[in-house]
């Protein structure tokens, strides 16, 4: 399912760049994260932002100065920067978001978004709106259809 979600031809991962900066969100599906059912109230509708340069995580190439400005925005105000805006309703923030602690051990900075899955409900596509929050590389846009999200659930997973 993972090599499945993580494939940019199915619609679930997004990826772009801007100044050596590579930056994606994917989809994660409830399949590949079953505990956010416990510490999430609502229904999670989870995404993966991963921000990285020359295939290492992107804050540990940075000044300390804005190493620890970044590390304190994607810990714990990074939802003021991000909205998903459903078929082009009003925008809508996370419930909530985690910046995975990885300490220079992947490939990326992760941080987990999550949105309230009722939020989707009737819309045929969606935006996910994450605003310039402090590595000078402007506003981004993903574009997601809600049929390459509903058709995860007539995967057939083998071995």
């Amino acid at each position: 399912m993972l090599a499945y979600v993580n494939d940019p031809a199915n619609g679930l991962t997004k990826n772009t760049q801007m100044d050596g900066v590579k930056i994606s969100l994917a989809y994660r599906p409830k399949q590949l994260a079953p505990s956010w059912r416990t510490t999430v109230s609502g229904r999670p509708c989870c995404f993966l932002l991963g921000l990285s340069k020359n295939n290492k995580e992107l804050l540990r190439q940075l000044s300390y100065n804005e190493y620890s400005d970044l590390v304190q925005i994607l810990s714990f105000r990074i939802s003021d920067f991000i909205a998903l805006v459903p078929d082009g309703k009003k925008p809508v923030s996370p419930m909530t978001c985690y910046f995975l602690q990885t300490y220079g051990t992947t490939t990326a900075n992760q941080v987990l978004i999550v949105f309230d899955e009722r939020d989707l409900e009737r819309c045929r596509r969606f935006k996910i709106l994450i605003k310039e929050f402090g590595l000078n590389i402007g506003s981004l846009c993903f574009e997601f259809e809600q049929k390459d999200i509903t058709a995860i659930s007539t995967l057939k997973i083998t071995s």
